[in-house]
Protein backbone atom coordinates (compact mmCIF):
# COMPACT_ATOMS: atom_id res chain seq x y z
CA UNK A 1 0.00 0.00 0.00
CA UNK A 2 1.22 3.10 -0.98
CA UNK A 3 0.76 6.16 1.46
CA UNK A 4 -1.20 9.20 0.51
CA UNK A 5 1.38 11.63 0.52
CA UNK A 6 3.30 9.61 -2.03
CA UNK A 7 0.14 8.99 -4.05
CA UNK A 8 0.01 12.62 -4.74
CA UNK A 9 3.62 13.16 -5.78
CA UNK A 10 3.42 10.66 -8.39
CA UNK A 11 0.68 12.00 -10.14
CA UNK A 12 2.73 14.58 -10.83
CA UNK A 13 5.22 12.97 -12.33
CA UNK A 14 6.34 14.31 -15.72
CA UNK A 15 9.93 13.17 -15.96
CA UNK A 16 11.55 9.92 -14.79
CA UNK A 17 15.46 9.87 -14.26
CA UNK A 18 17.46 6.62 -14.41
CA UNK A 19 20.73 5.37 -13.38
CA UNK A 20 21.87 2.64 -15.55
CA UNK A 21 24.04 -0.35 -13.74
CA UNK A 22 22.45 -1.51 -10.54
CA UNK A 23 18.65 -0.43 -11.61
CA UNK A 24 18.43 -0.69 -15.11
CA UNK A 25 20.61 -4.00 -15.17
CA UNK A 26 21.80 -6.22 -12.17
CA UNK A 27 25.07 -4.02 -11.20
CA UNK A 28 27.54 -7.00 -12.62
CA UNK A 29 29.53 -5.88 -16.12
CA UNK A 30 31.24 -8.80 -18.33
CA UNK A 31 33.43 -8.54 -20.03
CA UNK A 32 34.95 -11.09 -22.76
CA UNK A 33 38.53 -11.70 -23.88
CA UNK A 34 38.05 -9.83 -26.22
CA UNK A 35 37.27 -6.38 -24.29
CA UNK A 36 33.63 -6.66 -25.20
CA UNK A 37 31.15 -5.69 -22.80
CA UNK A 38 27.73 -7.37 -21.61
CA UNK A 39 24.90 -6.12 -19.56
CA UNK A 40 21.35 -7.72 -18.80
CA UNK A 41 18.63 -5.53 -18.74
CA UNK A 42 14.82 -6.73 -18.25
CA UNK A 43 12.43 -6.81 -20.96
CA UNK A 44 9.72 -5.72 -17.89
CA UNK A 45 11.06 -2.57 -17.18
CA UNK A 46 11.35 -2.22 -21.21
CA UNK A 47 7.27 -2.70 -21.14
CA UNK A 48 6.74 -0.35 -18.54
CA UNK A 49 9.39 2.42 -20.06
CA UNK A 50 7.06 2.44 -23.65
CA UNK A 51 4.03 2.34 -21.84
CA UNK A 52 4.62 5.16 -20.12
CA UNK A 53 5.83 7.12 -23.03
CA UNK A 54 1.99 7.02 -24.81
CA UNK A 55 1.20 8.27 -21.29
CA UNK A 56 3.77 11.51 -22.12
CA UNK A 57 5.89 10.49 -19.66
CA UNK A 58 9.49 11.74 -20.10
CA UNK A 59 12.62 9.45 -19.59
CA UNK A 60 16.24 10.51 -19.18
CA UNK A 61 19.38 8.49 -17.86
CA UNK A 62 22.02 9.49 -16.50
CA UNK A 63 24.97 7.55 -15.49
CA UNK A 64 28.67 7.49 -13.96
CA UNK A 65 29.80 4.84 -16.57
CA UNK A 66 30.13 5.68 -20.68
CA UNK A 67 28.74 2.39 -22.37
CA UNK A 68 28.16 1.46 -26.10
CA UNK A 69 25.73 -0.97 -24.74
CA UNK A 70 23.54 1.80 -22.37
CA UNK A 71 23.00 3.81 -25.06
CA UNK A 72 21.81 1.11 -27.69
CA UNK A 73 19.22 0.31 -25.10
CA UNK A 74 18.42 3.47 -24.27
CA UNK A 75 17.85 4.09 -28.15
CA UNK A 76 15.83 1.03 -28.53
CA UNK A 77 13.42 2.44 -25.01
CA UNK A 78 12.72 5.68 -27.03
CA UNK A 79 15.41 7.30 -24.40
CA UNK A 80 16.74 9.98 -26.08
CA UNK A 81 18.46 11.99 -23.23
CA UNK A 82 21.54 10.13 -22.42
CA UNK A 83 23.88 11.65 -20.40
CA UNK A 84 27.08 9.18 -19.81
CA UNK A 85 30.05 9.42 -17.81
CA UNK A 86 28.13 11.65 -15.87
CA UNK A 87 29.96 12.11 -12.45
CA UNK A 88 28.47 15.29 -10.23
CA UNK A 89 24.65 13.46 -11.18
CA UNK A 90 23.00 16.30 -8.96
CA UNK A 91 24.40 19.41 -11.60
CA UNK A 92 23.82 17.42 -14.26
CA UNK A 93 19.68 16.86 -13.52
CA UNK A 94 19.63 20.38 -12.74
CA UNK A 95 20.71 20.54 -16.34
CA UNK A 96 18.35 18.06 -17.54
CA UNK A 97 15.48 19.64 -15.78
CA UNK A 98 15.93 22.87 -17.14
CA UNK A 99 16.37 21.61 -20.37
CA UNK A 100 13.14 19.84 -20.48
CA UNK A 101 11.50 22.81 -18.58
CA UNK A 102 9.93 20.86 -15.74
CA UNK A 103 9.76 21.34 -12.05
CA UNK A 104 12.04 19.36 -9.42
CA UNK A 105 8.62 18.21 -7.74
CA UNK A 106 7.46 16.37 -11.58
CA UNK A 107 10.64 14.45 -11.54
CA UNK A 108 11.42 10.78 -10.61
CA UNK A 109 14.96 9.84 -9.64
CA UNK A 110 15.70 5.98 -9.58
CA UNK A 111 19.30 5.38 -8.19
CA UNK A 112 20.73 3.02 -6.17
CA UNK A 113 24.66 4.00 -5.58
CA UNK A 114 26.12 6.75 -3.74
CA UNK A 115 26.66 8.54 -6.67
CA UNK A 116 22.67 9.40 -7.12
CA UNK A 117 22.24 10.53 -3.23
CA UNK A 118 22.14 14.04 -4.23
CA UNK A 119 20.30 13.57 -7.68
CA UNK A 120 17.94 11.87 -5.24
CA UNK A 121 17.64 14.94 -2.43
CA UNK A 122 16.75 17.69 -5.29
CA UNK A 123 14.11 14.92 -7.20
CA UNK A 124 10.22 15.31 -6.05
CA UNK A 125 10.37 11.56 -5.46
CA UNK A 126 13.48 9.38 -5.61
CA UNK A 127 13.09 5.53 -5.58
CA UNK A 128 16.01 3.18 -5.12
CA UNK A 129 15.95 -0.81 -6.00
CA UNK A 130 15.79 -3.81 -3.47
CA UNK A 131 19.89 -3.80 -3.40
CA UNK A 132 20.11 -0.39 -3.53
CA UNK A 133 22.86 1.16 -0.67
CA UNK A 134 21.78 1.56 2.89
CA UNK A 135 22.62 5.15 2.44
CA UNK A 136 19.95 5.25 -0.84
CA UNK A 137 17.79 3.40 1.02
CA UNK A 138 17.24 5.54 3.78
CA UNK A 139 16.34 8.54 1.67
CA UNK A 140 14.28 6.78 -1.34
CA UNK A 141 10.63 7.78 -1.14
CA UNK A 142 10.22 4.07 -2.88
CA UNK A 143 12.45 0.89 -2.25
CA UNK A 144 11.26 -1.49 -4.83
CA UNK A 145 10.74 -4.99 -3.71
CA UNK A 146 12.54 -7.02 -6.95
CA UNK A 147 16.27 -6.31 -7.54
CA UNK A 148 17.90 -3.66 -10.21
CA UNK A 149 17.53 -5.50 -13.89
CA UNK A 150 14.85 -7.66 -12.45
CA UNK A 151 11.92 -5.50 -13.50
CA UNK A 152 11.95 -3.17 -10.23
CA UNK A 153 11.74 -0.07 -12.81
CA UNK A 154 8.68 -1.89 -14.12
CA UNK A 155 6.82 -2.13 -10.10
CA UNK A 156 8.01 1.26 -9.71
CA UNK A 157 6.39 2.73 -12.78
CA UNK A 158 3.44 0.55 -12.34
CA UNK A 159 3.42 2.41 -9.18
CA UNK A 160 3.56 6.23 -10.58
CA UNK A 161 0.85 4.93 -13.58
CA UNK A 162 -1.58 3.75 -10.90
CA UNK A 163 -1.09 6.91 -9.16
CA UNK A 164 -2.09 8.76 -12.44
CA UNK A 165 -5.24 6.38 -12.55
CA UNK A 166 -4.07 5.23 -15.69
CA UNK A 167 -3.22 1.77 -14.68
CA UNK A 168 -6.46 0.41 -15.94
CA UNK A 169 -6.38 1.64 -19.13
CA UNK A 170 -2.96 -0.26 -19.58
CA UNK A 171 -4.50 -3.50 -18.72
CA UNK A 172 -7.45 -2.73 -20.72
CA UNK A 173 -5.02 -2.56 -23.72
CA UNK A 174 -3.48 -5.53 -23.67
CA UNK A 175 -6.12 -7.52 -22.79
CA UNK A 176 -7.98 -6.20 -26.20
CA UNK A 177 -8.06 -9.45 -28.83
CA UNK A 178 -7.38 -6.96 -31.03
CA UNK A 179 -3.66 -7.16 -29.75
CA UNK A 180 -3.24 -10.57 -29.09
CA UNK A 181 -1.19 -11.88 -32.06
Amino acid sequence: MVEENLIEKLKKIKLVVLDVDGVLTDGYISINSDGKEFKRFSVYDGLAIRICHEFGIQFAIISGRVSKITHQRAMELGIDLIRQGIKDKGEELKKVVALLGVNFEEVLYVGDDLYDIIPMKIAGVSATVQNGVKEVKEIANIISERKGGEGAIREILEMVLKAKGVWRDVIKKFSSEKNVE
